[in-house]
């Protein structure tokens, strides 16, 4: 059986994406593609291998995220649009509302106390009801 969301974790917290990854790894659901540091090496493996979840972190190392999603969602190149996760520290309005018009599905804030990949996978399996203001956004 194959899992019903393919993955690719944009998040250069080396804590965060381990806690991903273990999370996912534990689920027949869930299969990870790649966790990746940065918005260079993701852009890359979308192309060969698009996955139907990307989750990205919108502060990389090596720049905001904002221009992956950007690319990613507008590109015509791939076979279908990933379902789109941005996942940031600072979940402002205007964070909210750019990560929102670039395409993205949702915006979950680091901050929240429930913050987890367990939170993200019942997001994706409808299982909790996601209010539309505070720390989750769709």
């Amino acid at each position: 059986m194959s899992a019903k969301y393919s993955i690719i974790l944009v998040e250069d917290h080396k804590p965060t994406a381990k806690e991903f990854t273990d999370y996912f790894a534990q689920s027949p659901d869930f299969e990870i593609i790649a966790v990746l540091e940065g918005e260079t090496l993701a852009w890359d493996l979308i192309l060969r291998k698009p996955p139907s979840v990307l989750i990205v972190d919108l502060a990389l190392a090596d720049g905001d995220g904002l221009p992956l999603i950007r690319d990613v969602l507008s590109d015509k190149y791939l076979p279908f649009r990933p379902y789109t996760i941005a996942i940031t520290a600072v979940p402002t309005k205007a964070v909210r509302d750019t990560v929102l018009k670039l395409g993205a599905d949702c915006l979950f804030g680091k901050e929240n106390p429930n913050f987890s990949p367990e939170l993200i996978a019942d997001h994706l399996d409808g299982k909790k009801d996601i209010l539309p203001l505070g720390q989750v956004l769709a």
